[in-house]
């Protein structure tokens, strides 16, 4: 009887938590899912700014290596007809070529002679709504790339001077400003954005957009052979 009277007092002496004991608990574990969760939320905002800026680039990448690859070509004439080279205004009567679009014809199939009816030997490309838009004689115009805030053409002659004269065309600079599809709200954009002739293309406005600049240097090797 006395080992069973030990074993009962023994177990009575066995005590829980307290209350105040519950509440450290309770705030400390508080603190530290607010710290995982400020964590979580920093990393996650993060990870949405580097997709949308890494959308940009692949957006604005493309289409210049897109537009750097057919302006390359402008003029080719295998036959020397003289027939093809810049063109203006734009197909369908669309404007005059100036800074913000060009157009131009290609001989691919080397015959001689423009086929009108083909995507590939009458091309142009301008900016219209925000996005960059190539021109097929069969397609008409077709949407290459999306949020894009400025596309500038820069006409140089055979000095890589500027000129307004398309038959003295030998290069052409192309800038192209992207921005991302997203606001980022702890980003405010007071940039200046300028072409290799320090031109300003544009001006940040303080909005919450972040944007970038590629230009390209482009020898057109097919004008003035």
């Amino acid at each position: 009887m006395a080992h069973l009277f030990y074993d009962v007092h023994d177990r009575a002496d066995d005590r829980g938590f307290t209350l105040i004991e519950l509440m450290v608990a309770m705030a400390l574990l508080g603190v530290a899912m607010t710290a995982i969760y400020a964590s979580y939320f920093s990393q996650q905002k993060s990870y949405v700014v580097q997709t949308q800026v890494v959308a940009m680039q692949q957006n604005l990448r493309a289409a210049m290596h897109m537009m750097a690859s057919d302006i390359r070509m402008a003029g080719y004439d295998k036959e020397n007809t003289g027939n093809f080279g810049l063109v203006s205004p734009l197909p369908d009567g669309q404007g005059a070529v100036n800074a913000t679009n060009i157009a131009f014809t290609i001989d691919l199939d080397e015959d001689g002679n423009l086929d009108n009816a083909t995507d590939t030997e009458m091309i142009a490309y301008r900016l219209n709504a925000n996005n960059i838009e190539k021109y097929g004689a069969a397609s008409g115009w077709q949407i290459i790339a999306r949020d894009i805030e400025v596309l500038n053409f820069i006409y140089l002659d055979a000095d890589r001077a500027e000129t307004a004269d398309l038959s003295s065309v030998r290069f052409v600079e192309i800038s192209v400003l992207a921005r991302t599809a997203r606001a980022d709200l702890d980003y405010a954009n007071n940039n200046l954005y300028r072409n290799q002739q320090a031109d300003l293309l544009y001006a940040g406005t303080g909005d919450n957009l972040r944007r970038k600049l590629l230009t390209s240097f482009i020898k057109c090797r097919n004008l003035g052979i």
